[in-house]
């Protein structure tokens, strides 16, 4: 059944005590970030064969294959990966100091922002709710989570387990519709991390703005496809097919929204579209145990409104059954101004455009640049270096796959996020600490000052300044190496051979830039 709603009062206690928490730094050691990723692998591992059952439920899938190895290991690689990697993350970085600041040395630390809210999305209700909470725990915060209401099994229990593992000053959920989110939105949050659409992304945006909150919108648009005519048909055929019917049938923000394609590639890519249409969904796809639902009657009948448009060519599928939340894998032959072609699809139709022969990499750029607002991922079909280049060059999207789609999002290492109306910030990985850290400058001064930095400051000064600005690192180094070096050449001179050697020990690259320290310092004082 539905989730409990949370009471409007509950909400404001829940964010007290997450405030409080981040204040009293409950997440700020290595160990307590730890054990916090630990106990969310835990309730993954000890719950799978739950949390599968209620993704089955929520979004109608038959197979297991697709809510157990991308939902539920999507969290369990994040959050290992933090766990292997939380200690390189934490450590303060050494930065360079420009010489006319020394003697001094600078570094980076990375601070918890405090209290975040997190609110999930229905379409991968497990993985986009609990990797980002992964990143806010690791980067030393305490959070809240909003899951979403229409992933009804989900939710409820998410509610369910998070209290069995987590205390609420480490992470708390959330449950509820609209007023509920409304009222976590009017409290003031460090960070609000928000998957969804761009219409709700501009209330997040909006919300956070006010308590000058920092917020992380990761949400879609409409992903182009660019099929070149030197494509390799038949896989991009199946990647494409992939990454639109398998990936939750076009309810994913990543998903080929649509297909550009010359107009002398466009009728062998369909034949093979519809051919690899059959061999990965049976021609019965409503049968297929690979083909998944809508996740309500309303958004069925909003994808099934788009295929009424007498613009369309249906090339394959086209049904529906409402009451079911089922669409046909449908693929089309859409116009530029198709109703397919306004606003970001998100179910299961491809439309694919036709675009002219001549210069056909130029005109497709140039559409994806003019016609909507920068997509969260773009994917080129092509082994043409120059087209390839082209297209980066001249387009701006969140990410690019070459010759595949949606995979770019399963490299840890690589940053996942949009641009413009796809989103704003990123994570997974490295770039999910930095998101919910703040990178705090730090100078320690360990020396005297230069003395051309305090009044008064003459014309001699100013020109001690110009000439020390066009000084570099390196030549500092050159000058602290021939200090060393006509230090050891008068030690040689003092001592005797035997001590020859705990000179040289203390001449260690460390060592110098200390050791010329001290040699200003007496120098300054002796003036």
């Amino acid at each position: 059944g539905a989730a409990q709603t949370t009471p409007i009062p509950d909400i404001a206690a829940k964010h007290a005590v997450c405030v409080s928490a981040a204040r009293d730094g409950v997440l700020l050691s290595y160990d307590a970030r730890y054990r916090a990723i630990q106990q969310m692998l835990r309730l993954v591992a000890d719950n799978r064969r739950r949390l599968v059952d209620a993704l089955k439920g929520d979004l109608g899938h038959t197979c297991e294959f697709w809510p157990d190895a991308v939902e539920l290991e999507t969290v369990t690689v994040e959050g290992q990966h933090a766990l292997d990697s939380l200690k390189g993350w934490m450590k303060t970085q050494a930065v360079e100091t420009p010489p006319l600041l020394k003697p001094c040395y600078s570094e980076m630390r990375h601070d918890p922002l405090g209290a975040v809210l997190v609110i999930g999305a229905f379409n991968y209700p497990i993985s986009l709710s609990l990797a980002p909470c992964i990143a806010a725990l690791s980067a030393g915060n305490s959070v809240v989570l909003k899951p979403s209401e229409l992933s009804v099994r989900t939710c409820a229990l998410m509610a369910e387990l998070v209290p069995q593992y987590f205390e609420p000053t480490v992470l708390q959920v959330v449950t509820g519709a609209i007023p509920e989110t409304t009222a976590l939105l009017d409290l003031r949050w460090d960070l609000i991390f928000y998957t969804g659409s761009s219409r709700v992304g501009k209330i997040v945006a909006a919300a956070g703005a006010k308590n000058l909150s920092r917020v992380v919108l990761e949400l879609g648009g409409k992903c182009p496809a660019i099929v070149c005519d030197d494509a390799n048909l038949s896989q991009t055929a199946e990647r494409l097919l992939f990454g639109k019917f398998t990936m939750n049938m076009g309810q994913t923000c990543l998903s080929p929204d649509y297909v550009l394609v010359s107009k002398k590639t466009l009728p062998k890519l369909r034949e093979m579209l519809v051919s690899k249409l059959e061999q990965m969904f049976t021609a019965d796809p409503k049968s297929s145990a690979d083909i998944s639902r809508m996740v309500n009657e309303m958004h069925t009948q909003r994808v099934a409104n788009l295929l009424d448009d007498p613009s369309l060519e249906v090339v394959v599928g086209g049904g529906v059954d409402l009451t079911a939340c089922y669409i046909d894998p449908t693929i089309v032959v859409a116009q530029h101004n198709s109703k397919v072609m306004q606003d970001e699809i998100f179910g299961p139709v491809l439309p694919l455009v036709a675009l002219d022969d001549a210069d056909f990499v130029r005109e497709a750029a140039a559409f994806v640049r003019d016609a909507h607002e920068k997509p969260l991922a773009l994917y080129l079909f092509t082994f043409q270096q120059q087209a390839r280049e082209y297209v980066l060059n001249r387009t701006s999207s969140g990410g690019v796959c070459i010759n595949d789609v949606v995979m770019h999002a399963a490299n840890p290492h690589l940053p996942f996020g949009g641009v413009g109306h796809s989103g704003n910030g990123s994570y997974h990985g490295r770039f999910g600490f930095d998101a919910c850290s703040h990178q705090k400058a730090v100078l320690v001064r360990r020396g005297p000052d230069p003395f051309i930095r305090f009044a008064p400051h003459t014309e001699f000064k100013l020109k001690a300044f110009r000439y020390a600005r066009m000084i570099k690192s390196h030549h500092v180094d050159y000058f602290v190496g021939a200090v060393a070096v006509g230090i050891a050449a008068a030690a040689v001179s003092y001592v005797s051979p035997s001590t020859l050697p705990n000179v040289w020990a203390a001449l260690t690259v460390n060592n110098l830039h200390a050791l010329v320290d001290k040699v200003a310092s007496s120098v300054t004082g002796a003036n």
